[in-house]
């Protein structure tokens, strides 16, 4: 196929300088550079699943509220928890303070600084912070694969 003065057709990169190139990436350091570069997204996924459903990382529905005359004023407000089911969210102060600490490479701890975490956790326990099946799969699709695709093509140089 001939191209035109615009467009080359041959990328002058030899085989053995690709290949190289290919040998040199390390999934895992960039797996852990796009987590960190992208905390923001990773906490919004667990504040949504709280807001959206009130399901923990493990997908399973909060302790609904005991007082049924609260529960509908929160359903009044925000009813797609469902009727009863807590979404973990009254100021906001308590998902403010939600940050995310790497842990090790490929492992993050999500966690609030806020001084009701204390108290939230040991009501509906520690698996209030965290990502469910469903979060970690959109997270994936949406956030690292492209984050991972721009991070091969610069170190890869395509």
């Amino acid at each position: 196929m001939w191209g035109n003065t615009h467009t080359p057709i041959l990328n002058m990169t030899t085989i053995h300088e690709m290949l190289r190139r290919v040998q040199a990436v390390d999934l895992q350091k960039a797996g852990t550079n796009i987590v960190a570069n992208t905390k923001p997204e990773l906490i919004t996924k667990n504040k949504e699943q709280l807001l959206d459903s009130g399901v923990n990382r493990l997908g399973v529905k909060l302790r609904k509220y005991r007082s049924n005359s609260y529960a509908a004023r929160k359903h009044a407000i925000n009813p797609f928890p469902g009727f009863g089911n807590p979404d973990l969210y009254r100021t906001g102060a308590f998902q403010q303070g939600f940050k995310l600490k790497l842990t090790s490479s490929n492992k993050f701890e999500i966690y609030s600084d806020d001084s009701k975490s204390k108290m939230l956790t040991e009501k509906y326990g520690s698996d209030i912070f965290g990502l469910t099946e469903e979060s970690k799969n959109e997270y994936r699709q949406e956030v690292m694969h492209p984050e991972l695709v721009k991070e091969l093509k610069k170190t890869l140089k395509v």
